[in-house]
């Protein structure tokens, strides 16, 4: 994640002006409970009352089981988020996608992943589009589990996520 960090800050010549918050589930913690939803989501409240942060446009990404995070903050609390981009996403319920489905969504997915296979993660973004989700979706031909990379520096991205607001959705987080 540090290299997307490094590009952002180094790259964009202070187009997008953000704090990111990167915190990493300890490996003995992949169930991704309610405890560690309640954690995450208390960083970015204390986060954003100590810095004034615009609540109308907090966005979040993650990827692989920090993609499947993405799935579960969105079920628990949709009107938090600007936007999302789960990438190389574990876990997402098919079955929550109504309730997310109006945060606009880019998901990132390599179509030879053996970690979380294409097929699997295909079903959390078919529920969401068959919801009326606000989606998008990119299935790199030839990538496996480890296209982050190639998600966060599409010159798409960014112009997108900053483009989001849950203002203009009627939600200000």
């Amino acid at each position: 994640m540090s290299c997307w960090i490094d590009y952002l800050t180094k790259t964009q010549d202070g187009r997008y002006r953000c704090i990111i918050i990167s915190p990493q589930t300890p490996s003995e913690a992949l169930s991704l409970d309610k405890d560690i939803l309640t954690a995450r989501m208390g960083i970015v409240r204390l986060v954003q009352e100590t810095y004034d942060a615009d609540r109308s446009r907090l966005y979040t990404t993650g990827f692989s089981t920090g993609g499947g995070m993405i799935w579960h903050l969105l079920a628990t609390d949709p009107d938090a988020f600007a936007a999302a981009a789960p990438v190389s996403s574990m876990k997402g319920d098919p079955a929550q996608a109504e309730k997310m489905k109006d945060v606009p969504v880019w998901a990132f997915q390599g179509k030879w992943d053996l970690i979380y296979p294409y097929r699997k993660a295909r079903k959390m973004t078919d529920a969401l589009q068959a919801a009326g989700g606000n989606l998008k979706v990119t299935a790199y031909e030839y990538a496996g589990h480890v296209c982050w990379l190639k998600a966060y520096t599409d010159p798409a991205f960014l112009p997108w996520m900053f483009s989001q607001s849950a203002e203009s959705r009627g939600t200000e987080g």
